[in-house]
């Protein structure tokens, strides 16, 4: 059998974050006195994208970024796993399967979150904006978390909630499961390309062990 990766992404598929986000997001509002004008609604829309893009995307300030990063960051130990994702990615590995993160968030608070979460020991890899100039949904930070997990794209699959998600996985040769408890709705990731899409841990649990299976 060859080795099989898996890729998550982790805000809104691993961990349940849109609500402290959204309070980081309208604190450095407030603090920069800006209008909000339902710019967070927009921001947690583009969860998956990496900080940057984000501010540049909804015009806001340049330095409107280490703000929101000051904040989010005092915020971390509000996060919480979703249910079962523990024992999904513990299974997993006893599949077999390498696990990986692909995330649009800075690599020093996706290890600070991993930690405060209790997870971080059970990846593989970890692959941020900090360490490659793309990002989703282009294919290259995916092929770049199979290369530092050892693994094919064509061996792996790309979970995750938001249409970016879907959109580089499927770029980069992979099966994409789209997780519908998050930034996007059913309808959007399947429009999006997605292979599959589950609407709990418990069906991306059997959707994703009938693929490993096919693998």
């Amino acid at each position: 059998m060859p080795d099989i990766g898996i890729i998550f992404d982790l805000d809104d598929t691993l961990v349940a974050s849109s609500a402290v986000k959204r309070r980081a997001f309208r604190a450095a509002v407030d603090a920069m006195g800006l209008s909000c004008r339902q710019l967070d609604v927009e921001f947690i829309r583009l969860s998956g994208t990496p900080l940057a893009q984000v501010c540049q995307t909804l015009e806001l300030p340049s330095n409107f970024a280490d703000e929101y990063l000051r904040r989010s960051r005092s915020l971390l130990d509000k996060i919480r796993l979703f249910p079962e994702i523990e024992e999904l990615l513990e299974e997993m590995r006893r599949f077999g399967a390498k696990i990986g993160i692909l995330t649009g968030r800075d690599r020093s608070s996706t290890e600070g979150l991993l930690k405060v979460v209790g997870i971080y020991e059970k990846f593989d890899a970890v692959v941020t904006p900090d360490d490659l100039p793309q990002c989703k949904p282009l294919p290259h930070p995916a092929w770049r978390t199979c290369a530092a997990m050892g693994v094919l794209p064509e061996n792996t699959i790309m979970v995750g909630d938001s249409v970016v998600d879907v959109e580089c996985g499927a770029a980069a040769g992979m099966a994409t499961v789209g997780c519908a408890w998050g930034a996007a709705t059913a309808e959007n990731l399947l429009q999006a390309g997605a292979d599959s899409v589950v609407s709990n841990v418990s069906e991306l649990r059997e959707e994703l062990l009938n693929r490993l299976g096919r693998l």
